[in-house]
């Protein structure tokens, strides 16, 4: 396993968990985003652009998490706001990863400085690119996520020669 010791350190230090209940707020359009989330249980609906939590009625959901699925990891690679309102449908519990401290512990150990130098250059271009002018909290698919991955190890910087998919 890569980076075993940082690991463990943002598991204890970064991670917490939080609960919801049913239509409860968790964030809102133009806040700062702090946490990456990762659904344990409950279902989360979130509506993309400028909308007010008394709105939501008249609205479409643009996503809908449900347990095992996670959002936000943009706030890990970049400065980020939200970019749609999130509100619980039902009582949820979810873990939260506090980017700061996920960032201070990722810069101080030099292999993953190094992956996170390359893979959030990568990530930004490939964010930008998958949505054009439409940035959302959402993450970007598991199969692009394990795509970046790979072609960050492959690098040179890393020395691991990967076999093709």
């Amino acid at each position: 396993i890569l980076f075993t010791a940082p690991y463990s350190h943002i598991c204890w230090k970064a991670m917490s968990q939080r609960s919801l209940l049913a239509n409860d707020e968790l964030f809102s359009f133009g806040k700062e985003a702090q946490f990456m989330y990762f659904v344990v249980a409950g279902q989360l609906v979130y509506y993309q652009g400028n909308n007010l939590a008394t709105e939501v009625t008249k609205l479409e959901a643009s996503h809908t998490f449900l347990g095992e699925e996670s959002f936000c990891e943009q706030v890990l690679m970049l400065k980020w706001t939200h970019r749609g309102l999130l509100i619980a449908r039902t009582l949820c519990e979810f873990v939260q990863l506090d980017a700061a401290v996920f960032c201070d512990i990722a810069q101080a150990d030099s292999d993953m400085r190094g992956f996170f130098q390359i893979f959030g250059n990568l990530y930004c271009q490939t964010l930008l690119q998958q949505h054009d002018n439409e940035l959302t909290d959402v993450n970007l698919a598991n199969t692009v996520m394990h795509g970046l991955i790979s072609k960050v190890l492959k690098s040179s910087a890393f020395g691991i020669d990967l076999e093709d998919d």
